[in-house]
């Protein structure tokens, strides 16, 4: 078991104040049935966890530290406690948060492990040693004396049932305690389930889900804290996101200046209608082929484009065509003349037989160009 040695701040800072006998420090632990002091206090994946997060659950507190020979030994002990239903495993440790992630990645912890300032939180619960466990009730009461050591630690657990056998009550007590326990587990067992789903590494319990709070945008750095839009979630931190090479932010949103012609260089640096954008420079475009004119909507051929004939923005008539850069009528097939702009077939149209206005007379009918 290791304790605070003689170099360590903490515990001569403590020493220094008052010599060991005349100490008002509790030192061998807080007796069975105190209220366990409670905390909030950082875990290694980012999140927080609180002593209230158990309320309504026995949890055991083990208090650990990376450097220390025997809780290593007992990591695997722990790990197997863990998968034992009956008890919620909460681990409290010393040391720099890498350090243990590493040993909690090492030794495949799934249950939570937190991080105190020091001795601090050790000092509340009066024993400045590693490994150690207090086992505390559904109401928040430490239920047996600590446990120090390996040893201890897993007589502790292995006595957890006897702990769970209520003493002799009287009748109308105990039928007092059943009608809260059904009425609170009415409304409580939901968010119990929820709240004792075990996460791996790396991994936060959010109302029964397991979360990478380091980089879910909708639970990032705790649950529930949403990022806005547009942010992205790193090492539990909402960012805004970076654009890739080449881009810049304008106006929220990621551009390539080299190329935009509304943000030509530099963000809201528009080009000069005509001109384009090239390698952050507005530059007119390139002439149009031989033959070609330069209109609204590209190079076009004013000779033939009946949308610019003859000259940009020039249109032809409906029914019309471009030609040498005039608008003239279509020509009429073979067989066919102009009549009143229509093209007929004089051939065996009754109301144009052989000529424009030439109708048949009734009971007659066009054939070659004549009425009979």
């Amino acid at each position: 078991m290791a304790t605070g040695s003689e170099n360590d701040p903490v515990r001569n800072h403590l020493a220094s104040e008052l010599p060991i006998g005349e100490s008002r420090i509790e030192r061998d632990g807080l007796e069975a049935g105190t209220t366990a002091p409670t905390f909030t206090l950082p875990d290694i994946s980012g999140g927080l966890v609180s002593l209230e997060d158990y309320r309504g659950r026995r949890v055991f507190v083990v208090f650990s530290d990376p450097a220390c020979g025997p809780c290593d030994a007992l990591a695997p002990d722990l790990v197997r406690l863990d998968a034992d239903s009956r008890l919620q495993l909460l681990m409290i440790s010393r040391g720099e948060l890498e350090q243990n992630r590493a040993k909690a990645h090492d030794h495949g912890f799934r249950f939570p492990v937190v991080l105190q300032d020091g001795w601090k939180l050790s000092r509340e619960y009066g024993m400045f040693a590693t490994p150690i466990a207090f086992l505390i009730d559904e109401a928040g009461i430490i239920a047996k004396p600590v446990a120090v050591g390996a040893d201890a630690i897993l007589a502790l657990a292995a006595d957890e049932d006897a702990i769970a056998s209520p003493a002799p009550i009287g009748r109308w007590r105990a039928i007092a305690r059943i009608a809260a326990a059904v009425a609170a587990s009415v409304f409580a067992a939901p968010l119990r389930a929820l709240a004792a789903v075990a996460c791996p590494y790396g991994f936060t319990n959010c109302l029964g889900r397991c979360v990478p709070i380091a980089t879910d945008p909708r639970n990032c750095g705790a649950c529930g804290h949403v990022c806005p839009s547009g942010s992205v979630c790193r090492n539990g931190v909402c960012v805004a996101p970076a654009c890739m090479a080449g881009h810049i932010k304008c106006s929220g949103i990621c551009v390539n200046i080299t190329s935009d012609p509304h943000n030509c260089g530099a963000c809201s640096h528009p080009c000069p209608p005509g001109s384009v954008c090239q390698n952050g420079v507005c530059v007119a475009p390139a002439a149009c082929p031989p033959g070609q004119v330069k209109c609204i909507g590209g190079c076009t051929y004013v000779a033939t484009d009946p949308r610019n004939c003859g000259a940009c923005g020039r249109a032809c008539p409906p029914g019309s065509v471009c030609r040498d850069g005039a608008c003239v009528a279509p020509a009429c097939m073979a067989g066919h003349v102009k009549c009143s702009g229509v093209c007929v077939n004089v051939v065996n149209d009754p109301r144009n037989c052989g000529a424009c206005g030439h109708r048949c007379p009734p009971g007659k009918v066009c054939k070659y160009g004549v009425c009979t």
